[in-house]
């Protein structure tokens, strides 16, 4: 996996669910335009997914830090909205 730093607006309401999973608890699944106007999709996990759901609306922008998985998904280990 690649490490990546974003920066872009959020372009759909955060989707937040609860895992069967042993590994995680919660994950945030959202869409994320960036500068350039292409799209990727972020996924967060446990409480970065809490902070997401909570804090980020269509049309903030928000700073991710992750990893880029297989599938070209953004795997967030840190969220952080501008609001704040």
């Amino acid at each position: 996996m690649n490490l990546c730093m974003l920066k872009g607006v959020v372009v759909e309401q955060v989707e937040f669910k609860f895992t069967i999973s042993k590994i995680h608890d919660a994950i945030s699944i959202f869409e994320l335009q960036l500068p350039n106007n292409s799209v990727v999709t972020i996924k967060a996990f446990d409480e970065w997914a809490d902070y997401c759901y909570r804090k980020l609306e269509t049309g903030d922008t928000a700073v991710i830090y992750g990893m880029l998985n297989s599938k070209m998904e953004i795997i967030a280990e840190e969220v952080y909205s501008e609001k704040e």
